[in-house]
């Protein structure tokens, strides 16, 4: 599995969340003409290499669109969730706000630049 960018997809963010011996990536995504945000994540364990990968729906009330804001404070409140059952080093939060393949490709190009080395 892998995080597919491609034109009529909106990416909101990535996250990137590093705890001892892990690594976590997620971003939060809504393909055109969806009403739901996607949020893909990948957890990385560097004991034994493996990396697993979940994806989860996230509707707003009654099954409606939610609000960006909304699906953003849900993936906040999980990362939450998970820093009290684990020793989280590091959480970093990466604003893509649009649709268009290249200015996303370029972000993270930036991102990757800066040399963070706990990116796997």
């Amino acid at each position: 599995m892998a995080i597919e960018i491609r034109a009529g997809r909106y990416f909101s963010a990535l996250w990137l969340v590093t705890a001892l011996g892990q690594d976590w990536l997620m971003a939060l995504y809504r393909d055109e003409g969806e009403t739901a945000f996607t949020l893909v994540q990948r957890f990385h364990d560097a004991d034994d290499e493996k990396r697993r990968w979940y994806t989860a729906t996230l509707r707003g009330n009654e099954g409606g669109m939610p609000d960006e804001a909304a699906a953003r404070r849900l993936v906040v409140e999980l990362i939450s969730a998970y820093r009290q059952g684990e020793q989280i080093e590091r959480v970093e939060q990466i604003d893509l706000c649009s649709s268009d393949p290249d200015f996303i490709l370029a972000r993270l190009s930036t991102v990757m630049s800066l040399k963070r080395e706990w990116i796997h």
